[in-house]
């Protein structure tokens, strides 16, 4: 997900075009449930005068915990047409990967990516086809997960210069003319139908559909609609998957990174803890309370989670947010072989109404056990009393 208006060139034949400013899903920038982790920058380009366009993607392998390019239709359906990801990307000159084999600086490895047509003969390392005479409106996004620099701080681009794109001849790779830039959509996407979040005093958690709206292929999520009620919380408890602390872990992770966010009736991403920056117990539980900052309870919620090894607040603005969320667990680049994989939950496929009831293998804490979250909302001054109990959330197995 993302993009915005990239910056016309006045000779675009002649110069390198730019991507669009950054995207993330922080400070109410993009709907339909953005990532805050992420950034995302967009190059969109026009068939119109040449149904047969060649580019060229050169740069330097960034400092972040994910990177991807995808390619989506801009004439329809948004769907993804091809794609490539970090660990698969053939660096230039017979270098290691820096997302497969630890390096000492990343930034020092360069790649290429191809764009070609799939009737264009050229084989070569990291090709993105796409269907001649189909569409008439392209856009290519790139992804960046948790970006850092070299003291491993955040920085948006990952510690590298943004991508150079050109155009090249499909068939030789020889230099050509730029194509016409266009503005990707994904900056108009509607907002999620408010019905959805009405409210219900149990949180059960689905796996949504990611076939559309630009969907990101390494990218799963189980997901629980709702609304706050005044002097409530929702409160709900899980068995959190591995995720790797460094590259040297990446293919033995459950998963490449995970999330949980709060998005808000409007589909903006307000609230969000990584799974580096999770309280996680011993025992392997955590536990996430969304609550409004506003509840007379909250500052003394907030001090007896802060006393717990596993439990973590999201601080929900109801007076700017409204009452109505969608709560997200995310998962990025899941392993073939997790034994609980998201993936394991049915797709469940709403009306947009609440009106479809979810099947048994579409509910995640059904299908994965302690592994997929369920909570429910309780009275903040449920929380509070003494003789609560995490086993009234959930009970153990």
């Amino acid at each position: 997900m993302a993009c915005a208006t990239p910056v016309k060139e006045e000779k675009q034949e002649e110069s390198v075009p730019t991507w669009s400013g950054v995207l993330t899903g922080r400070g109410k920038k993009l709907t339909y449930f953005p990532d805050t982790y992420a950034n995302y920058w967009d190059y969109g380009f026009s068939l119109e005068e040449n149904a047969r366009v060649g580019l060229k993607i050169t740069g330097s392998f960034p400092r972040a915990r994910f990177l991807n390019f995808c390619m989506y239709d801009e004439d329809r359906s948004h769907d993804d047409i091809s794609s490539i990801e970090d660990c698969d990307i053939v660096p230039d000159g017979g270098k290691a990967n820096p997302f497969v084999t630890a390096c000492d600086d990343p930034t020092k490895v360069t790649y290429t990516i191809y764009i070609l047509p799939d009737n264009s003969t050229v084989r070569a390392d990291n090709v993105m086809r796409y269907p001649v005479n189909t569409n008439t409106k392209m856009s290519v996004i790139m992804r960046l997960y948790c970006p850092v620099d070299e003291k491993g701080e955040y920085e948006e681009q990952g510690d590298v210069p943004l991508p150079t794109i050109t155009a090249v001849d499909p068939d030789t790779l020889q230099p050509a003319k730029m194509p016409k830039t266009i503005e990707g959509q994904v900056v108009h996407l509607p907002p999620f139908p408010e019905k959805v979040f009405n409210y219900t005093p149990s949180a059960i958690f689905l796996r949504a559909e990611t076939g559309r709206m630009y969907p990101n292929r390494p990218s799963q999520y189980l997901y629980t609609p709702g609304s706050l009620k005044d002097g409530e919380m929702l409160i709900f408890r899980f068995k959190p998957i591995s995720y790797p602390k460094d590259v040297s872990e990446y293919g033995k992770s459950d998963v490449r990174y995970w999330s949980v966010c709060a998005c808000d009736g409007l589909s903006y991403a307000e609230v969000s803890t990584l799974d580096k920056d999770t309280k996680i117990s011993k025992d392997g539980w955590t536990t996430f309370i969304l609550i409004d900052k506003d509840d007379p309870n909250y500052e003394a919620v907030k001090e007896k989670a802060a006393k717990s090894d596993e439990t973590n607040i999201l601080e929900w603005n109801s007076k700017e947010d409204g009452q109505g969320f969608m709560v997200f667990y995310r998962f990025m680049e899941i392993n073939p072989e997790c034994q609980h994989s998201p993936t394991k939950v049915e797709t469940y496929y709403g009306d947009g109404k609440g009106g479809v009831v979810p099947k048994a293998n579409q509910i995640g804490h059904v299908v994965l056990g302690d592994w997929g979250p369920v909570g429910k909302m309780i009275p903040t001054a449920n929380y509070l009393d003494d003789a609560f109990s995490m086993e009234s959330i959930r009970k153990l197995r």
